[in-house]
């Protein structure tokens, strides 16, 4: 977990989904919407092919947040900064 955090995330939910999924890892995402504030051109080339006029993006963000099984943490070698 990102050292900056304050979350009401539920560990004993996370856990056990990693847990009961068992991929060795898991994290938590969040959807993020992102206003432009400018309208946005689509080109092709030189040609302008579109226009939006201040979209708002969405991406999935990570929280900072993850899971890992013993054995992914064992293969970080020791007293190597990651």
């Amino acid at each position: 977990m990102n050292g900056d955090l304050l979350t009401t995330l539920d560990f004993e939910e996370l856990i056990g989904r990693a847990r009961r999924e068992r991929r060795g890892r898991n994290g938590r995402i969040h959807r993020r919407q992102v206003p432009i504030d400018f309208g946005c051109r689509e080109l092709d080339g030189d040609a302008i092919v579109g226009f939006e006029e201040k979209p708002t993006l969405s991406y999935d963000v990570s929280m900072g947040v993850y899971v890992f099984e013993r054995e992914a943490v064992e293969l970080v070698p020791r007293r190597t900064p990651i």
